[in-house]
């Protein structure tokens, strides 16, 4: 063989060489905003789900005939303890209380302990019913007495959250005035998440109380469904936030496209 068809013979396998690495590459991972992106559509559509069974299980009555049977069994009322919307928010707020502690040792940031703990506490008082036991005993013990149209244990359940609320006040005070301002502006917007389910949590659960007696049971219906929402909503947005923390902490969930005549003039310059 001649020497140029020798070198033909080495060029070809060359290039069948590179073509199988080629062909062999794993594919580009996702990158982090679509990854954050996802999480919070997957997040928010087991959510609607739970929310619709909801409330096909107050459109069927407790019916167990036909397909509205399907949603007949009391753990798809979202006001219930140990539904299955209340479940799905213990795994939310569980999961943004384990990313928060990781947080908190990668960044150094006490704060994001502090957030943890308000995440896993919010789960124990739900899952043990301490505002609500708690509420029941003081009504009893410091003889608590009805207004507002209030019940003298709701009031109790006010003291035992105020009670609850000011001692975790502590460690985010203090986490908060030790951090830098990048995780101080984050600190925020987890103060702002939550404090929009309390909004929900506490004084749309008082409102229904109040006028219990007073509009028709639709309306209580709408007002516990809004309440259901009014709580899980925040909780998918609080643990897609704290992901976003995770993966990409110094970039905004919306991509910033840079104005023409600004990437003309980096393009002069390069």
């Amino acid at each position: 063989m001649t020497g140029q068809g020798q070198d033909s013979v080495r060029q070809a396998k060359a290039s069948d060489s590179i073509g199988s690495r080629r062909g062999s590459q794993a594919p580009a991972a996702l990158s982090a905003r679509i990854q954050v992106w996802t999480t919070l559509v997957v997040l928010l559509l087991i959510t609607a789900l739970l929310l619709a069974g909801n409330v096909m299980h107050n459109l069927g009555g407790g019916s167990e005939d036909g397909v509205m049977g399907v949603f007949a069994p009391i753990a798809w009322e979202g006001d219930f303890d140990g539904s299955h919307i209340e479940v799905w928010g213990h795994i939310l707020m569980l999961a943004a209380g384990v990313v928060l502690l990781v947080l908190s040792v990668v960044h150094r940031a006490s704060v994001f302990a502090a957030w943890a703990l308000v995440s896993i506490v919010i789960v124990i008082d739900d899952l043990f019913q301490i505002h609500e036991k708690g509420g029941e005993y003081l009504a009893v013990a410091w003889e608590l007495q009805p207004a507002f149209r209030l019940r003298d244990v709701d009031f109790g359940e006010l003291i035992v959250w105020a009670a609850i609320g000011t001692v975790l006040l502590i460690p985010l005070v203090i986490g908060h005035l030790r951090a830098n301002k990048w995780t101080r502006r984050q600190s925020w917007t987890l103060l702002g998440l939550l404090a929009l389910l309390a909004v929900f949590a506490v004084g749309v659960d008082m409102l229904i109380i109040m006028i219990y007696w007073d509009v028709p049971r639709f309306v209580i219906r709408l007002l516990a469904l809004t309440e259901t929402a009014g709580e899980i909503v925040p909780m998918a947005l609080y643990l897609t936030f704290v992901i976003k923390l995770a993966l990409m902490p110094d970039q905004p969930m919306f991509k910033r496209r840079s104005p023409a005549g600004e990437r003309g003039s980096v393009g002069a310059q390069t």
